[in-house]
């Protein structure tokens, strides 16, 4: 079974060893060292954010994905998406299938009209990843929404017109315990 559950503290020494990975460190835009101290620090911050949700993937007991929406800004119903995958589990549809189920949510739970991301245009396989899910590349002033610099970044932007609800297959889709907010 597939569990799509909130982000748990006992999921930080994970959090910080993925993180700490050159193939994803050097695509995120996390400066400096990943540390535990610093990213418990980060954890007790950010839980009594509203309107934010760290969630993870987990099959098996395993911890596949991690994710979130982030950034809520009330006067645009936008929010802002981010997503990495277990650095030995990559290519198989994870991330596609951690970040269909936050837009999912983002769109319709959260009554979202939009859902960024910002990805580096080398970064491959998170392109695809997002543009499976429905994202397009939109305007950088998009870029203006949020507080965290995304310099060499393109903006990625799904709305409920362009969310790809068949990017994961039904059969996937029946294996997940859904989180509930």
């Amino acid at each position: 079974m597939i569990i799509f559950r909130y982000l748990r503290e006992q999921d930080l020494v994970t959090r910080v060893a993925w993180l700490n990975t050159p193939s994803l460190v050097n695509n995120m835009s996390i400066q400096g060292e990943i540390t535990l101290q610093g990213t418990q620090q980060w954890y007790e911050r950010v839980s009594k954010i509203p309107n934010r949700y760290d969630v993870v993937l987990e099959e098996g007991g395993e911890l596949m994905a991690m994710g979130g929406l982030t950034n809520y800004v009330e006067e645009t119903r936008s929010i802002e998406s981010y997503l990495f995958v277990n650095p030995q589990a990559q290519s198989k549809g994870l991330g596609t299938l951690i970040l269909h189920q936050m837009v999912g949510i983002a769109l319709s739970k959260l009554s979202c009209d939009n859902v960024f991301a910002y990805v580096m245009p080398s970064n491959t396989p998170s392109m695809r990843v997002y543009r499976k899910v429905g994202f397009q590349v939109v305007d950088n002033s998009a870029q203006q929404l949020f507080p965290i610099s995304k310099e060499n970044r393109d903006v990625l932007r799904v709305t409920a017109l362009s969310y790809n609800t068949q990017a994961v297959p039904s059969s996937t889709l029946q294996e997940v315990e859904n989180l509930v907010l």
